[in-house]
């Protein structure tokens, strides 16, 4: 994520453990796409979004779920404000239009120290980041905010997600 990067914006420590920034793996019937999305300015890189591109393109039939770690298109952004720039602006567009020539089920991603289900071109989107450091009480109000996992169980064709509050 951001903290990550900005001790080691070369993203080599994350290259040790994954190889890669963008990941695709197949389990129990879904394709499982994992992207690189952490700098602010950035967004999603034009790397992330042709190598997206291709995954798409390659694997047209597959039904997925994405996670990626800043998000956008946030309830209230405009009350509790966002995150991002004309350039991330511009990257979290050509996204939305990638994704929407595939089957997506459901995306994922974190950032905000909160839980906030949404969705993004009418696909279930969570923002579970409440896994970590402090809640954000700013997004409090609109959100069930506390330290959190989602339980996630798929069947069939239907995704559930269910929060799991830590003591």
């Amino acid at each position: 994520g951001n903290h990550d990067i900005a001790v080691d914006d070369t993203r080599a420590l994350f290259a040790s453990y994954f190889n890669t920034p963008n990941i695709a793996f197949d389990q129990g019937g879904l394709r499982f796409v994992i992207l690189d999305n952490a700098h602010r300015t950035v967004g999603f890189s034009t790397a992330t979004l042709a190598w997206l591109k291709k995954e798409i393109a390659d694997n047209p039939h597959a039904r997925y779920v994405i996670a990626y770690h800043r998000p956008f298109d946030i309830p209230f952004g405009s009350i509790v404000g966002d995150d991002e720039t004309t350039a991330s602006r511009k990257t979290n567009t050509e996204f939305k239009n990638l994704i929407s020539k595939a089957t997506v089920i459901a995306i994922f991603n974190g950032h905000l120290h909160t839980y906030l289900p949404y969705t993004i071109n009418g696909i279930p989107t969570y923002i579970t980041g409440g896994g970590g450091g402090p809640v954000q009480l700013g997004l409090a109000a609109f959100t069930k905010s506390a330290h959190h996992f989602l339980l996630v169980r798929v069947t069939g064709s239907t995704l559930h997600a269910e929060t799991v509050k830590l003591d």
